[in-house]
């Protein structure tokens, strides 16, 4: 068994030495979870985090369609990214040596309003994922997130297949990590 990453890539070269050397091969080749639409949600969550909750980032996130967003959480996304919209929440900065957090600085003027819970769930739920210290503390977020956000009644079979793949290769990971 041979093990290759990036096959796309090697693939007419590994076949073409296989046949070279006359060694009998069967190929397998599988999708990295990450190129399926629900299979990006680690990957957008951990862009919204490393770029400091852009709108960019955050529009991603939050505008994927493979995720089965609850009812209630569709409507809080498109008023939330109306209003970054409106108030020019494109970026945070740094300002005379302090980090300044573009969402919070408009959000000071509505400091109990929808928006304002909205974000801080939100800010919340992604921080939990970039500070798990572990596998477990990781998969927690995950169903923190999910618990928060999401309708377990309605993803659909493929998003289903993929985050479930996903969360049991985390439990791997989980267990791995209390063996050793």
């Amino acid at each position: 068994t041979l093990h290759v990453p990036g096959l796309d890539e090697l693939y007419q070269y590994i076949t073409r030495e296989f046949s070279l050397r006359g060694i009998p091969h069967q190929l397998r080749a599988g999708k990295t979870l990450s190129t399926y639409p629900s299979g990006t949600l680690f990957s957008l969550i951990k862009a919204c985090a490393s770029d400091s909750f852009s709108f960019l980032s955050l529009k991603h996130l939050l505008s994927n369609t493979a995720f089965p967003w609850r009812l209630d959480i569709k409507h809080s996304i498109d008023v939330f990214l109306q209003y970054g919209i409106d108030n020019n929440c494109l970026v945070s900065y740094e300002s005379e040596g302090h980090f300044v957090d573009i969402w919070e600085k408009t959000l000071v003027s509505v400091p109990h309003g929808f928006v304002s819970s909205f974000y801080y769930t939100l800010k919340d739920a992604i921080l939990r994922f970039t500070l798990s210290k572990s596998f477990s503390d990781l998969r927690q977020a995950y169903f923190y997130f999910k618990h928060i956000f999401f309708d377990n009644d309605a993803f659909s079979e493929e998003a289903d297949l993929v985050l479930s793949r996903c969360i049991s290769e985390l439990m791997n990971l989980c267990s791995f990590e209390k063996e050793f």
